[in-house]
């Protein structure tokens, strides 16, 4: 059966993103078909609303999401009688149920069918398939990012932390500098959006550091440490140290 690989390119995906799409040209011998925004959209978008407009509150977001991303989805699904996604209903709570197979009415014309063969399949069978199999995959995983989206969309997770919840940021205030914002919302994009596993037996070799002494401004020296691995499936508790994010610590 004939069928067309594809994916978006909203045009702020992170470096990292557009190297995985590279790879998997060169590992596999084969072109994704990536669709764009729509120029005229888009400006049309920052022309009344300004380039980060996103950050200023939610429906500024959706607004941005949907020249960036449905808009976009809507063309490449044009025409189509079926298409195949990865999710997986462990990603969020809000996939809790996800099925195997749906009948997709907002996309297609008239809709189509929806497959979502990976529905079951848990965070480390996705990752012993990929690590078992080489599969390439996004290097941001391995600096606490389990869900990777635009680029000033994405940010790494801490511990305990919803995998696909990200905080933006609010743009400058008339006092300069970026102050957080109370709101938070989950995005939906990104091609991978695992995170890597604990499990020693599914990952490469570790990489270590020589262990010595942190000493934080004003506090007592923390506990020597050594680098185990990166990948967010190997972070110890916050309290190990407040000042390595992104690599797994390891008590001496």
């Amino acid at each position: 059966m004939p069928a067309r690989r594809s994916s978006l390119d909203t045009g702020r995906l992170p470096l990292e993103t557009y190297e995985l799409i590279a790879e998997v040209k060169r590992h596999y011998g084969l072109a994704l078909r990536l669709y764009y925004p729509r120029h005229d959209l888009v400006e049309a978008y920052t022309h009344a609303n300004g380039i980060n407009a996103f950050y200023e509150s939610v429906e500024l977001r959706k607004g941005c999401c949907f020249v960036r991303k449905v808009e976009p989805l809507q063309r490449a699904l044009a025409g189509r009688k079926a298409w195949i996604t990865g999710l997986r209903a462990a990603q969020a709570a809000t996939r809790d149920g996800l099925p195997v197979r749906s009948f997709d009415a907002a996309n297609g014309d008239g809709g189509l069918e929806k497959f979502n063969p990976l529905a079951a399949w848990s965070e480390d069978e996705v990752w012993a398939y990929i690590l078992l199999n080489e599969v390439p995959y996004n290097a941001l995983h391995d600096s606490f990012y389990p869900s990777i989206g635009c680029a000033p969309c994405t940010r790494p997770i801490t511990p305990g932390e919803d995998v696909r919840r990200r905080v933006l940021v609010s743009s400058p205030g008339p006092g300069g500098g970026r102050s957080p914002r109370p709101t938070t919302w989950p995005c939906r994009t990104g091609a991978t959006r695992s995170s890597r596993p604990a499990s020693a037996s599914l990952l490469p070799e570790p990489r270590a550091v020589e262990p010595g002494p942190l000493v934080a401004d004003g506090e007592a020296p923390w506990p020597a440490i050594r680098v185990i691995r990166p990948g967010p499936g190997n972070l110890v508790p916050a309290t190990t140290s407040p000042t390595d994010e992104c690599a797994a610590l390891e008590l001496l």
